[in-house]
């Protein structure tokens, strides 16, 4: 028996849509990711990149995910995701699941140096629905 999914099958995330119409797309990007340390990750601004030094304030956002991502098969990660809109790739980190994060159900983390940095990120995620609204729910 073949379980690979199709893309006309019904999407396995029970939405009743097709597959090619719901989870493909984010599937297949998600196949594609660069992963990064996730104790470097913690240490980049996710937006600008710039390495966060101890003695510097750290500020973040904190993103769900999509009801349909399946983040758990992420858990303790890290990886860079396209903005194409704003031309560039930003950093995600997700927290193991018995994180105190995950216990608070916050999905996903980017770690930014500045609240300038924060805010241009937001701006960004908010502008950037094509690939980021089928991951991130809500942030």
């Amino acid at each position: 028996m073949n379980s690979k999914i199709k893309r006309n099958d019904p999407c396995p995330c029970g939405s009743g849509k097709k597959y090619k119409r719901c989870c493909m797309t984010t599937n297949m990007a998600l196949q594609n990711l660069e992963f990064i340390a996730p104790s470097l990750a913690i240490k980049k601004c996710s937006w600008c990149h710039k390495i966060i030094e101890p003695n510097e304030e750290l500020f973040g956002l904190k993103a769900k995910a999509a009801p349909e991502l399946d983040i758990d098969r992420f858990a303790g990660k890290a990886f860079y995701v396209p903005l194409l809109l704003a031309g560039k790739k930003i950093i995600i980190t997700v927290p193991t699941i018995a994180s105190p994060a995950r216990q608070e159900d916050v999905d996903m983390i980017m770690a930014v140096c500045s609240m300038d940095c924060g805010l241009d990120l937001k701006n960004s995620l908010r502008e950037d629905k094509e690939f980021i609204g089928q991951v991130l729910g809500d942030f």
